[in-house]
């Protein structure tokens, strides 16, 4: 006699093992598609950027279904709060999605210092130094643009300062035209000062980059993880 109970409750038993394997091997291609999506951002945007500093590669981050609490919720995104109170999304929005940009901390110490007029934008020479945070705070620093520098500083500090001092601010008449640099007896534009509101492009699909990655590399990862959990190799 076929004990059909017995037969039902071993079907279910193995139903409900499949669900199990279904669901952590759902969670475990995600996992793996968000650390190889961070991947993927990072070489888009070394080729969307003539220029691209560790700072912005490093803001993007993965997030696992485990620490978002829902696979639906796992991809990339970029961190809030990063050295120095930037953060990235919001400089980066203007090349995703094209618009005017924001000032940058560096034109809101120069307008504030007095240096520039209250508004402006600047705009990178062509030739230049100007690469990375740290040569952004050593210009603000010899422009006496940081306020925490002014703070406590002595006169013989001050005339120090000004005697190492590369950078000034470049006139035509009484009008500031651009911030400069000294070197080796030349004189560099570093920064064209303008009153015009510099407007983006789209030109780093981070949307498309993630949708056409999914797309074309979830089912490899997915089958991959399911061979894991039923055994297969």
């Amino acid at each position: 006699m076929i004990n059909v109970t017995d037969t039902i409750a071993a079907a279910i038993r193995r139903t409900t093992k499949i669900e199990k394997s279904i669901d952590k091997a759902t969670n475990n291609a995600f996992g793996k598609l968000a650390f190889e999506l961070r991947s993927e951002q990072q070489r888009v945007m070394r080729v969307s950027f003539k220029s691209v500093v560790p700072y912005t590669l490093n803001a993007i981050r993965a997030r696992t279904p485990k620490a978002a609490g829902d696979y639906q919720k796992a991809g990339v995104y970029f961190i809030e709060q990063g050295a120095r109170g930037r953060e990235a999304h919001k400089y980066l929005t203007p090349n995703i999605k094209g618009g005017s940009r924001r000032f940058k901390p560096h034109e809101v110490a120069l307008f504030k210092a007095g240096l520039i007029p209250a508004g402006s934008y600047t705009q990178k020479g062509d030739n230049t130094t100007l690469k990375n945070g740290g040569q952004y705070q050593l210009m603000l620093s010899q422009l006496k643009a940081q306020r925490k520098d002014r703070m406590n500083e002595t006169e013989a500090s001050a005339r120090r300062k000004k005697r190492t001092s590369n950078f000034f601010v470049l006139y035509r008449g009484s009008e500031p035209i651009a911030i400069a640099r000294r070197t080796a007896g030349s004189i560099t534009v570093e920064l064209a000062i303008t009153q015009t509101k510099p407007m983006y492009k789209p030109i780093y699909d981070f949307y498309g980059t993630s949708m056409a990655y999914t797309k074309t590399n979830f089912k490899r990862l997915f089958d991959a993880q399911m061979r894991r959990q039923i055994g297969f190799k």
